[in-house]
């Protein structure tokens, strides 16, 4: 039976075979789900910690982007980011490891969390680069394992 991690608003509830967990601790989003039979493990991504912490893709007057999580990946990944500047065209462009665009996915100033898909990925490795009004300004690795 695959485990499961249900995210609530005020809290998170695991369900783990016939067991349901609740934890009473607000948080943004839940990277990592680790378990054995004696312990379960989460890593818990904070926007505000990650901006603290270096963990940015990239930062300039207009825009504020975390690096991709989880990676790996094997369901979906995600940016956290802060877009001050609704007529700034950014977006992420996913690439195959031949260089071939498999993805284009803008970045919206109405919202602060891209979540790519990443199940219909050939599991493998992958670049994402970010583009800002055509400029292509930073590229990193992703790995898709399914």
């Amino acid at each position: 039976m695959p485990k499961k991690l249900h995210l609530l608003l005020l809290g998170i509830l695991l369900t783990w075979g016939s067991w349901n967990i609740g934890l009473a601790h607000s948080i943004q989003s839940v990277t990592d789900f680790e378990y054995t039979s004696k312990e379960i493990k989460l890593s818990v991504y904070n926007f505000e910690t990650d901006i603290q912490s270096n963990n940015l893709l990239f930062e300039n007057e207009t825009l504020k982007i975390s690096k991709i999580y989880p990676n790996p990946a094997s369901e979906f990944v995600a940016f956290r980011y802060q877009l001050k500047a609704s007529e700034t065209n950014a977006k992420i462009i996913l690439r195959n490891v031949l260089g071939k665009e498999v993805g284009i996915f803008k970045l919206d100033s109405h919202t602060e969390k891209l979540s790519i898909s990443v199940q219909d990925y050939v599991a493998g490795m992958y670049f994402y680069t970010l583009s800002i009004d055509g400029k292509n300004l930073v590229t990193r690795k992703l790995l898709i394992k399914h």
